[in-house]
């Protein structure tokens, strides 16, 4: 408790739990917190960050869903307190399926450029929320094994950066998730 004092006036512990805004953390972000403790890593800033941008994400089982799979596949977390996850793309560093989306600003239709440093975004809308469903409209984002091997033939392999409040979907059993 003491590493978060000064860090955010949203988190707070008693009674052996975590709270952010009054309401009980879930119990994979509770533990991903006790794994960092454990092992001694610098953790306080990112986690708090990633914890509040969580809370942001406006659905209740995009969060939920979330929480599990990313304690499932023990994601990194960026000092800024994004996920890490991958994507693979054409040599062209264009998308493998078509569709629409929004790439430093510029619309683009067809397969979606992903050149290095970009913000791609869509509107959440546009995001298919059913996790009954494997593959449908979204940006996909993976697991470093589902990502590697996706293209046949290789592909480029990209890091990506996602705000746990765009996480949309987790398709049930899968090693992807979707985003806006």
């Amino acid at each position: 408790a003491k590493q978060f004092e000064g860090l955010t006036e949203r988190i707070s512990f008693a009674r052996n739990q975590i709270f952010l805004d009054g309401d009980v953390i879930h119990t994979a972000l509770a533990d991903h917190l006790v794994r960092c403790l454990e092992s001694g890593v610098d953790f306080a800033r990112p986690w708090a960050k990633f914890a509040e941008k969580l809370a942001a994400n406006p659905d209740q089982r995009s969060r939920d869903e979330s929480f599990k799979w990313l304690h499932s596949h023990k994601f990194t977390i960026t000092p800024e307190g994004d996920v890490i996850g991958y994507k693979n793309v054409h040599d062209d560093r264009k998308s493998d399926k078509s569709g629409e989306a929004i790439v430093n600003g510029v619309t683009h239709k067809g397969r979606i450029p992903n050149p290095n440093g970009a913000v791609i975004e869509m509107p959440r809308s546009k995001v298919l929320n059913n996790p009954g469903v494997a593959c449908s409209v979204g940006l996909h984002i993976g697991t470093y094994d589902f990502a590697k091997g996706f293209i046949p033939g290789g592909g480029v392999l990209l890091e990506v950066h996602i705000n746990p409040r765009d996480i949309v979907s987790v398709p049930y059993g899968d090693n992807k998730m979707r985003v806006c």
